[in-house]
Parts: structure tokens; sequence; C-alpha cells
């Protein structure tokens, strides 16, 4: 993976970005593309693919659309939301016929940047666990655990994403780790004590 190049903002590359600046936009693309995987991958789980086709989509929508950019506001929520939104369409499109999903490849998506290859391999049996229960969560629930925990997003920087009140994106945060927690303990015979 690409680090980023320069110390700005992202919101002053953004403004340069709308400027026509295109080694600005890169940048911001550099810096992004883990989170917006991460967040069609929340959405809806398709294959790695598919996600980076509409990650690639969500930057064309957003160099188009910078122009509409408020400078005032972090970036990372705006071109979240448009990676969202992005989610919400396809999810509409692909509800007519059925979708698949490889955890090998969700894994990739999800520690893109992350450990190494040998990290990786010794993580993968555990990991395999924790994305399936994860991918059982409900969405409104999976959605903000990705954010929170994968992404480090604030809860702020959530509740602005997602156009929720704080109290919803804690309790969510709150409820989808309890969730959580129960599916990956180890299952216990009834009688038991």
């Amino acid at each position: 993976m690409i680090e980023p190049v320069t110390s700005e903002t992202d919101e002053r590359l953004a403004v340069r970005s709308a400027r026509g600046d295109l080694r600005a936009y890169e940048e911001l693309v550099v810096r992004h593309q883990r989170l917006i995987l991460r967040i069609l991958w929340a959405r809806g789980a398709w294959s790695q693919e598919d996600a980076e086709d509409l990650a690639q989509e969500t930057f064309v929508r957003a160099w188009e659309r910078l122009g509409t950019y408020d400078s005032s506001r972090p970036f990372k929520s705006w071109i979240a939301r448009i990676a969202g939104n992005l989610a919400i369409d396809r999810h509409r499109a692909d509800s007519r016929r059925p979708r698949t999903t490889d955890l090998d490849e969700v894994g990739a998506t999800l520690t893109t940047g992350g450990p190494g290859p040998a990290a990786i391999a010794i993580e993968n049996e555990r990991q395999r666990e924790l994305l399936s229960r994860l991918r059982e969560l409900p969405e409104h629930y999976r959605q903000v655990i990705v954010l929170r925990f994968l992404e480090d997003l604030s809860y702020e920087e959530i509740a602005e994403l997602l156009d929720l009140p704080m109290g919803s994106v804690k309790t969510r945060i709150f409820r989808g780790r309890e969730m959580l927690k129960r599916r990956l303990r180890p299952d216990t015979v009834e009688g038991e004590g």
C-alpha cells in the first residue's frame, strides 16, 4: 500500500483538488482507500473485486463533486458518505440477484495495510472466525463495529458519517460488541453449570 507523502490536511488537499490539482487528489485517494473499502465491506460485503470497483466509483464521483465539498467539514466523513450512498444504490440493484461472499477476499480487504503475510497466516483461523461472526451481525451493528474498531473512527465521526444521534451510535456499538462477544464464545453443552 502506498503511504501518504504530504502532511497537509485532507481538507486543504480537497481544496487544491477542487482547483484541478491531480496530485493533491491522488494523495487523498491514497489516504482513504482502505477506509472506503472497509465501509463498502461493512455495508454489503461484496467480493474484493466488486468492493474495489465500487471504491473506484466512489473516488470518481467525489472528484466530480469536489465543487460541492465544504472544507469546514471533515473530508473523511464527506467521502465516506459518498461510499455509503453508492453502497446503498448497489445493494438495491443486487437485491434482485443472489450474492456470495468469499471470506478470504473479505480478510484481504480488512488487512490491507496491516500486518505482513506471516502474521496474517498465523492469525488466519482466528480472523476467519471473527469475520464469519461479524458477518452474522445485523448491518446496522456490523457497520458501526467496523467503523469504530477497524477504522478507529471516533463516535463523533461515526455519528456524522451515518447521520445518527450520538446516543444511537453508542448504543449500536455496545449492542454490536455484546452480540459479537456472544457469538465468539465457545458453545457450552446445555445443562452444564
